[in-house]
């Protein structure tokens, strides 16, 4: 069996990713408690039995039983907890080490869990590939970025991407060059032409995708989209930052249908589960240039604060010269928490079933919200079921009449007087300086967050808002 090895890109290191990369061995952390030979008079770590807390506990929620959304009949909640000294048996650490400062990698338990959860559910194809634990998507993403990426550089990304994704390249200064986008994403042949057709100061390096269930558009990308976008980076040499919150929340082949279809097992059999999922852009990454950011916060919760980046070696090892100076290391009772849950309690099985559980939630939500958009709204809209997510994106079909400069925002009100809300999609586009952007009226709709009885009523409150505006079912 051949053994692949990561490319070296260090020729592309920003000015602070290549002072970390020749730095990234200078930390004192390598002699801290590891070495119990060593009496240390030198390192600042705050002794552990001076620590406030001596003992967390966590009650799981069941989820899988709350308004008949399982079968199960097991009403027992489960309790987890830490002690204050790693117990015996277990592979999660104590309070001791999980309340102290610690190297910017993340405890060791969580770190395995991940590194196995990617191995197996990615495959990386290539040997020196590596995991550091990040504070979620949006932390792993000013890492990456700054890794290659100084002020004024470039970065590619999708004509209408993730709100927090601009404003973070906005405020590093970076150049976002934007690229056209179909109902599974980026475009392929749009990404060649602009990199073939490039003539700015400096070179594009870098592009950002959300390729499962994208922000906003909802869209997600098939199989071969994926491998085709890999092979236009390839050739232009681009390192790609692959951020994939929602890759659990994929419906498969599952198509809109009622709720009480919606319910049935032959329906929730198309759902892909862990076992049948679109697979990363790590699945064919030969090089090393793919860095990959996974999230916690829409399987298990927003401020767990907890996800982890996959990339090769070299540029795990800069990003954990960058932790160790900014967090130092991810939250101590998050990791440790997410521990003891999945490697202990849920082990694998019990994964399994909770990503179930959160695909047949989000299907029966965007099939009714989907539904009622179909039948209220009808041709005063267009738009494309998302098969991954958290997201609708539509545009309104405005009539010549209503088209005018400052048409969404007079849209944007008008919905907020009728009590609903959908946010504008001018707002979601990196090429702010274009004065056509905002009259656009896209807008992007969740079906994750209002309550299932107000879905409808939602709908219905926008449909009153489009004839208004003199929309034409």
């Amino acid at each position: 069996m051949t053994i692949i090895k990561a490319k070296d890109f260090t020729e592309k290191l920003s000015k602070a990713g290549h002072v970390r990369y020749t730095k990234q061995n200078a930390s004192l952390g390598k002699y801290g408690p590891k070495n119990p030979k060593i009496i240390s008079l030198g390192l600042g770590d705050p002794r552990p039995d001076t620590f406030i807390f001596s003992e967390v506990s966590a009650t799981v929620a069941n989820l899988y039983n709350k308004d008949g959304s399982s079968d199960s009949t097991d009403s027992a909640q489960t309790t987890i907890s830490l002690s204050e000294k790693k117990s015996p048996g277990s592979l999660v650490e104590g309070l001791d080490v999980l309340l102290q400062y610690g190297d910017g990698y993340g405890v060791r338990s969580l770190l395995g869990y991940a590194k196995n959860l990617v191995k197996n559910s990615h495959c990386p194809q290539y040997e020196d590939w590596d995991v550091i634990i990040s504070c979620g998507s949006t932390d792993g993403l000013d890492k990456a970025t700054d890794v290659f990426l100084n002020d004024g550089d470039n970065i590619i990304v999708d004509e209408y991407t993730y709100i927090n994704a601009i404003k973070t390249f906005e405020a590093k200064s970076y150049n976002q060059v934007s690229v056209g986008m179909d109902t599974e994403g980026m475009i392929p042949e749009e990404l060649d032409r602009v990199c073939s057709n490039w003539q700015g100061p400096n070179p594009l390096k870098a592009i950002y995708l959300i390729p499962t269930g994208q922000n906003p558009t909802g869209t997600t990308m098939s199989l071969q989209r994926r491998k085709d976008i890999y092979s236009v980076c390839q050739k232009h040499d681009l390192i790609i930052i692959e951020d994939d919150p929602y890759y659990y929340i994929q419906f498969g082949d599952a198509p809109v249908a009622d709720g009480e279809t919606t319910l049935s097992p032959e329906y929730l059999s198309k759902l892909p589960g862990t076992k049948n999922l679109l697979p990363s852009m790590l699945l064919f990454d030969v090089d090393g240039r793919v860095i990959r950011l996974d999230s916690m916060s829409k399987l298990m919760a927003p401020n767990l604060r907890t996800g982890w980046i996959t990339a090769q070696k070299r540029v795990i090892d800069i990003i954990r010269a960058h932790t160790d100076t900014t967090l130092i290391r991810a939250n101590g009772l998050s990791m440790g928490l997410l521990s003891r849950l999945l490697l202990e309690e849920w082990k694998e099985e019990g994964f399994e079933k909770h990503v179930a559980f959160v695909q047949k939630q989000y299907v029966y939500r965007r099939n009714l919200l989907v539904k009622s958009m179909k039948e209220r709204l009808g041709n005063m809209i267009e738009f494309s079921v998302p098969e991954t997510g958290m997201f609708v994106w539509l545009k309104v079909n405005l009539p010549d009449e209503a088209k005018r400069e400052g048409v969404v925002d007079e849209l944007f009100e008008k919905m907020t007087e009728k009590n609903m809300l959908m946010i504008p999609g001018f707002l979601f586009s990196a090429d702010q300086k274009n004065p056509n952007v905002k009259d656009i009226p896209y807008f992007r709709a969740t079906f994750v967050y209002a309550p299932l009885e107000e879905l409808d009523m939602a709908i219905e409150r926008l449909e009153t808002v489009l004839l208004e505006f003199g929309c034409k079912k």
